[in-house]
């Protein structure tokens, strides 16, 4: 991808991730499940045997989650944050390797919010480079 942005005249180049964002998708599922626990104790206590069993063990996960490490794992969230927004400073756009969507795909919400699948280089109206306000909706994502 970044080939094809550079043959149009873009300026491309490469990073790596800090070391330390390894946790940082662990730490955010810490997070979710605390959070979810305590959001949802009353009815989870009240419907427990209605949810289903996903919910059901992601609740009892969260419960085993302290407070200590509900505020450990916020207080890492923002140093993560902190060290992203300092390695993409420099940048507009981040091109990450293809997932689950495919390569070339771009998605936009649209007016209603939900999500428009576009192939990269079929999009009108759109450029690959990001502009400094990107309105509401964010922009791509």
């Amino acid at each position: 991808m970044a080939a094809k942005l550079k043959a149009e005249g873009f300026e491309a180049q490469s990073t790596r991730l800090p070391e330390s964002l390894r946790a940082a998708y662990e730490n955010h599922n810490t997070l979710v499940r605390g959070e979810a626990a305590r959001v949802h104790a009353e009815y989870f206590a009240r419907f427990r045997e209605q949810c289903s069993p996903k919910l059901r063990d992601l609740l009892l996960e969260g419960q085993q989650v302290s407070d200590c490490q509900l505020a450990e794992c916020r207080s890492r969230r923002q140093e993560f944050q902190r060290q992203l927004e300092a390695l993409l400073a420099d940048f507009d756009v981040l091109l990450t390797p293809p997932g689950l969507a495919g390569a070339n795909c771009l998605t936009k919400k649209d007016s209603v919010g939900r999500r428009e699948r576009h192939e990269f280089g079929a999009v009108t109206g759109y450029s690959a480079r990001a502009q400094s306000d990107p309105g509401p909706v964010g922009g791509f994502t």
